[in-house]
């Protein structure tokens, strides 16, 4: 959850979804269903990752994941 709450204070358009913070349409759980799941999603997006770069960690700072999003 630390992670939206990080990316939705950015001043760029993104679609993110909270399973508790949101309500989905059909059409969106079903793109995430297509998709393999949050997992998967996250193995598309994190293969593009730069070399020398980590994701920041479930305790990671409100800094360190504004950090790794720009």
């Amino acid at each position: 959850m630390l992670c939206i709450k990080s990316l939705r204070r950015f001043p760029f358009p993104c679609q993110i979804l909270s399973v508790t913070l949101d309500e989905w349409s059909n059409d969106e759980i079903d793109a995430m269903m297509e998709v393999g799941g949050n997992a998967s999603a996250n193995s598309i997006y994190e293969a593009f990752i730069p070399e020398g770069y980590t994701k920041p960690g479930p305790d990671a700072s409100h800094e360190e994941r504004a950090k790794f999003i720009r």
